[in-house]
């Protein structure tokens, strides 16, 4: 994942506050979305 998918993931997920596991697929695979927050 690059840095900016990895940054527009956080955005998403602090504004939204969904958690890691229900966050779309277009920002990659959720353990990498929580390893990266």
């Amino acid at each position: 994942m690059d840095d900016r998918t990895a940054l527009a993931a956080i955005f998403y997920r602090v504004k939204t506050g969904v958690p890691c596991t229900y966050m779309p697929p277009m920002f990659g695979s959720k353990s990498t979305l929580h390893r990266r927050f």
